[in-house]
């Protein structure tokens, strides 16, 4: 069972379309591809991966992930370290509990990152970003 849905893609431009997937859209250089989805709540967030299209695969990682979305999400949040402290923000001011899900991206066969966004983590332009590796937690930092 999966736990995502495709959206339509906003952009008109160089869109095709995949049976797992639904819409994506392929960078101009063929570099990477970009999904719209939701979750079962509404939530949306994007799903990417290299290459011009999704490969197999991609895709049968895909699949995993997806029907295993919630549990990922659960691990991933539970592994977001500790806000780094720094002068001009107050680390006191950052809940694991108002992460929402931005973005899903497939790395390799057995890889994959979540990333998260909050509103104080858009405030601070920080964002916490989590790498499985074979089910995994193998990384985890905070993107500028």
């Amino acid at each position: 069972m999966t736990e995502s849905r495709s959206l339509p893609l906003r952009c008109g431009n160089d869109v095709h379309v995949c049976d797992e997937v639904g819409q994506y859209s392929s960078t101009e250089n063929g570099n990477a591809w970009i999904n719209r989805r939701a979750t079962s709540d509404g939530h949306e967030f994007t799903l990417s991966g290299v290459g011009a299209a999704p490969s197999d695969v991609q895709l049968d990682l895909w699949k995993s992930v997806d029907r295993n979305l919630s549990y990922y999400l659960r691990v991933a949040i539970e592994a977001v370290p500790p806000l780094p402290p720094k002068g001009d923000w107050d680390t006191d001011g950052f809940s694991r509990n108002d992460l929402l899900l931005d973005d899903v991206e497939l790395l390799t066969h057995n890889s994959f990152s979540i990333g998260f966004h909050s509103p104080y983590c858009d405030e601070i332009g920080l964002w916490p970003d989590v790498t499985f590796e074979d089910k995994r937690v193998t990384k985890t930092e905070w993107l500028v």
